[in-house]
């Protein structure tokens, strides 16, 4: 029997696996980014993760939301394909 595959839909989010090393963080960021203006205007405790990595499998889904302040950010595919709507 060969490697299983996991099951259709899953998805997994973590905010804070990039939090405890910037030297997992990415070296430069695009100029639209340079600012961070949570970092500026916010306290501490009221500031989002700086990074987030999502992982999902075939199928996998996020229900229609929106994201505490109104974050938005940038979103990077590194394997198959992704479908934003």
């Amino acid at each position: 029997e060969g490697p299983r595959e996991p099951e259709p839909g899953l998805i997994a989010m973590e905010e804070l696996i990039l939090t405890g090393d910037p030297a997992m963080w990415p070296p430069t960021l695009p100029s639209v980014l340079e600012n961070d203006f949570f970092q500026d205007f916010f306290p501490e405790e009221l500031q989002p993760p700086k990074y987030c990595l999502v992982l999902g499998t075939s199928m996998a889904r996020s229900a229609l939301h929106t994201d505490p302040f109104g974050w938005t950010g940038w979103n990077l595919c590194l394997h198959g394909k992704k479908q934003w709507r």
